[in-house]
């Protein structure tokens, strides 16, 4: 995608003011059991002089060493409680439509829907390729017209129709996660389009051919390989998993993470169960008035997906994680949003799009 927007007026999640405020309160409770066992190491000195009379003998250093054993635990304890757990489970929609050709897959113009060009010039390109998938592709798209079909299923065996549409959500997820990670994590990005100020990120760049080797299995990674991200910027710290879909099930859905060892990850989780819009719906009625097209002539697509937060650990409790990883995730769920997904363009932009609508009408 040649532009991609990361404005947004309020955040999906704000992860960065809790974390100050958490790291301020753990500050205070360890202030407060040191002052408690400094507290309680004069007294005990000097009730234990003045039953033994001698500041040095056993009993003195077992209690010692029994306070300095309990101060340890306390503080442990202290930190691992209020560091607690940041784990956000953010659902986006993906929304494909198609012209309803028995023929080809074809994605109609259109506008406000900011994937509309981009997968029309990605299918295009994968379509016009030397895949040998496209034959049972065609195959499997026209048997769903002709048959009508209300859902793509294929409960014994994955299609390549199935494939097709969950790889292609993936390949619009991280084309667009790596437009964002390149730009934010640049060093002219001091300050993001919005205005906010932001650190100067340590990054680190994760190539195709090395560590995101596995997205090659992905059709359009495959068959396409001039026209995606041949490496990506990402956080320092961070490694790159992947795990293919292999069965049409809710427990083997197809994700890619990045992980911090030790801490948690940020994990993008695509639907193994891509959904057919019925043409009477709110979605397909408005996504069809942006193609300029009747509900009918369109056979629409949602893929939903899944952006999971989750860290949890000492890390928590550090000012870099407040200061450097929560902003950027913060950013990074808007950029999200804002150019990807398909309920904040039919209801953020909703009154200046119908005022649009409207105005072609007259």
């Amino acid at each position: 995608m040649e532009e991609i927007s990361t404005r947004r007026p309020q955040r999906m999640i704000g992860m960065a003011d809790e974390l100050i405020a958490r790291r301020q309160e753990i500050i205070r409770v360890i202030l407060l059991v040191l002052l408690a066992a400094i507290a309680t190491g004069f007294f005990t000195d000097i009730l234990t002089n003045w039953i033994a009379g001698d500041p040095i003998t056993i009993v003195q250093k077992v209690i010692l060493i029994f306070s300095l054993v309990i101060l340890i635990i306390t503080i442990y304890f202290a930190l691992r409680n209020y560091a607690g757990t940041i784990t956000q489970k953010i659902h986006f929609e993906f929304m494909i439509p198609f012209k309803r050709d028995v023929a080809e897959m074809v994605i109609p113009s259109g506008e406000f829907y900011k994937p509309l060009a981009e997968l029309k010039h990605r299918i295009s390109l994968f379509l016009s390729s030397k895949s040998p998938e496209i034959a049972d592709i065609s195959k499997k798209w026209k048997e769903t017209i002709e048959q009508n079909k209300k859902t793509i299923e294929d409960k014994n065996t994955i299609s390549k129709l199935l494939k097709f549409l969950v790889d292609l959500g993936e390949f619009f997820i991280f084309d667009t996660l790596a437009l964002f990670s390149n730009r934010s994590l640049s060093p002219k990005a001091r300050y993001m389009p919005c205005g906010w100020v932001r650190p100067n990120y340590k990054s680190i760049a994760l190539k195709q051919d090395k560590e995101l080797m596995t997205l090659k299995n992905n059709l359009l990674f495959r068959h396409l390989p001039d026209q995606v991200p041949q490496s990506i910027k990402f956080l320092e710290g961070f490694k790159f998993n992947r795990k293919p879909m292999e069965k049409q099930v809710k427990s083997d859905a197809q994700y890619f993470e990045f992980i911090k060892r030790g801490y948690g990850a940020l994990r993008f989780t695509i639907s193994p169960f891509p959904i057919i819009m019925p043409n009477n719906s709110r979605d397909a009625i408005l996504l069809a008035r942006y193609c300029g097209l009747l509900p009918e002539d369109l056979v629409i697509i949602k893929i939903p997906f899944l952006l999971t937060v989750d860290f949890r650990g000492f890390l928590m409790i550090r000012k870099k994680f407040a200061q450097l990883f929560a902003p950027w995730i913060e950013d990074l769920v808007d950029a999200i949003n804002d150019n990807l997904d398909w309920q904040h363009c039919a209801q953020h932009d909703m009154e200046r799009m119908v005022v649009e609508l409207l105005g072609r009408e007259v």
